[in-house]
C-alpha cells in the first residue's frame, strides 16, 4: 500500500513540474528558426510557421501545406545564399512582445562576412505558442 502511495505521490509531483515548465517565448522561437535555416532544415522550420485554424484543423491539409512551405523555403534559401553566403552566426538584437503578436530582431553572419538583419514576426496560435508570420 505505501508503494502504491508512493507512486501516486510521484506521478502526482511529475506531472505538477510538468505543467510548470516555461513555455517558449518569441526570441526562443526566432532564434530556433535562424538555427534551423543554418543546418538547413526546412521541414524543421516549416513547423514553427503560423498556419491558419481552417488549415491546422486538417491534418492532411497541414502536411501538405507544410511541404509545399518548405520546399518554397528552400529554393528561396538557396538563391539567397549563393549571393550572401550561408548563416555563419547570429545573435539577439530586439524583442518586442504585445499580446499575441512579436517581432524579434537577430543580427546573421553570412560565410560571405555580410551583416543582415532579420526582422523575423510572430503571433500565438490556437494554443497559445508563438510561430512565425509567413509572409504572403
Amino acid at each position: 500500500m505505501k508503494k502504491i502511495l508512493f507512486f501516486v505521490v510521484a506521478m502526482a509531483a511529475i506531472f505538477a513540474f510538468d505543467s510548470c515548465k516555461k513555455s517558449e517565448g518569441p526570441a526562443d522561437v526566432a532564434m530556433k528558426s535562424v538555427e534551423l535555416l543554418k543546418n538547413k532544415d526546412y521541414k524543421g522550420y516549416a513547423d514553427l510557421v503560423y498556419f491558419e485554424d481552417s488549415i491546422t484543423s486538417d491534418s492532411t491539409k497541414l502536411k501538405s501545406k507544410k511541404e509545399s512551405y518548405a520546399n518554397m523555403l528552400e529554393k528561396n534559401y538557396k538563391q539567397k545564399s549563393e549571393k550572401q553566403g550561408d548563416i555563419k552566426e547570429y545573435k539577439l538584437l530586439e524583442e518586442d512582445a504585445k499580446d499575441s503578436v512579436a517581432n524579434v530582431k537577430i543580427e546573421v553572419l553570412t560565410t560571405k562576412d555580410q551583416k543582415d538583419t532579420m526582422d523575423v514576426k510572430l503571433r500565438k496560435d490556437a494554443n497559445q505558442q508563438w510561430k512565425i508570420e509567413s509572409k504572403k
